[in-house]
């Protein structure tokens, strides 16, 4: 005797899910040229700074020539988070990659972009052999530090700073 039968929208609603979520991760694109990434100033917009975008694309071709590589994520045609990251190496750490500024539109926040973004860094240092992935959140952004410990991420140090 069998138990009673699941409803068919179930499984219909599972392999929905599933191919939404297969989906999000076919919108990663890789962005490795400066002028691939000044497509996307829209979303670094978001973020307050530089000041303007001839100003980011010198700080771009400066990046870039010491390895800086950025991931966009679209939907639809639309782009609706981007993240920054570089793959380097210490001694306390072997290899790793530093995130660089986790972008989502506003509007679309809270949606699962920061993870899907964040998800693919991940895959990509486990391909790349790395150790560790590390970031710095600034102390006031306690948005970011949530979404960051929900992502597993741990307080491991201070990252101190002094203009000159």
């Amino acid at each position: 005797m069998q138990g009673p039968r699941q409803p068919v929208w179930n499984f219909i609603s599972y392999l929905a899910q599933t191919k939404a979520i297969m989906h999000k991760l076919d919108v990663i694109s890789v962005l490795s040229t400066v002028d691939e990434m000044l497509e996307y100033w829209h979303l670094i917009e978001y973020l307050g700074y530089p000041a303007n975008i001839e100003e980011y694309k010198t700080l771009l071709t400066e990046m870039v020539k010491r390895g800086y590589t950025q991931i966009v994520y679209e939907e639809e045609g639309e782009a609706l988070g981007l993240a920054g990251f570089w793959v380097n190496t210490k001694l306390f750490s072997g290899k790793y990659i530093d995130v660089d500024n986790v972008i989502v539109n506003p509007s679309k926040r809270s949606k699962g972009i920061g993870s899907v973004l964040m998800n693919w860094i991940e895959k990509h240092a486990k391909d790349i052999d790395a150790k560790m992935i590390v970031l710095d959140a600034f102390v006031g952004s306690t948005q970011a530090h949530k979404f960051y410990f929900k992502e597993n991420y741990i307080v491991k140090g201070f990252h101190f700073a002094k203009d000159i």
